[in-house]
């Protein structure tokens, strides 16, 4: 599976792979095989959602964060019931946090982003052989999906992290079950 090729979104691959790609999306042609194609086309996936005229998720339509009750500082001792309770409040909490996220966009961005998320739900199942960690894959989608992965604006980094969280839960769960 090309799945599996170590440094899947963590290395690019050659530039004229990555261009060859384009060129063959664009004209219909053959892709020409070589050890390192998968990573000019994951390459080639990030230029082109990064390309996309308007962002998958704008920055405008990021919840702002939630309160998080029951929260408890590391001190906190925690029977087995409030451990359980605990983590049932941050599930629903993030599923909360999830469904706002994508409630505002449109159909198109709402298939895309969700076409995105379950791509690297069976990305990161190979993390073992293609050395993607969570913390990568979501680095990857959140640049992507908000559309400036080579300009990057610090007022965005608040819904940048609430984006994150998001995209740890999404990857994390059975999205649907």
């Amino acid at each position: 599976s090309n799945f599996r090729v170590p440094g899947l979104f963590i290395n690019r691959g050659a530039l004229a792979e990555t261009v060859a790609v384009i060129e063959a999306l664009d004209t219909g042609a053959d892709f020409t095989l070589s050890p390192t194609l998968p990573l000019a086309v994951a390459n080639t996936l990030v230029v082109i959602v990064d390309a996309l005229p308007t962002p998958v998720i704008a920055l405008s339509c990021i919840p702002g964060p939630m309160s998080k009750r029951g929260s408890m500082t590391t001190n906190d001792k925690l029977s087995v019931e409030e451990a359980a309770s605990l983590e049932a409040n941050n599930k629903q909490r993030m599923q909360q946090l999830c469904t706002r996220l994508v409630g505002d966009v449109s159909a198109v961005h709402f298939n895309t982003f969700m076409f995105l998320v379950s791509f690297f739900k069976e990305v990161h199942k190979h993390c073992d052989a293609n050395l993607l960690t969570k913390d990568r894959v979501v680095e990857v989608m959140s640049l992507c999906l908000l559309g400036f992965s080579e300009e990057y604006n610090s007022a965005a980094e608040k819904p940048m992290e609430i984006l994150r969280d998001c995209l740890h839960y999404m990857i994390s769960v059975d999205c649907g079950k």
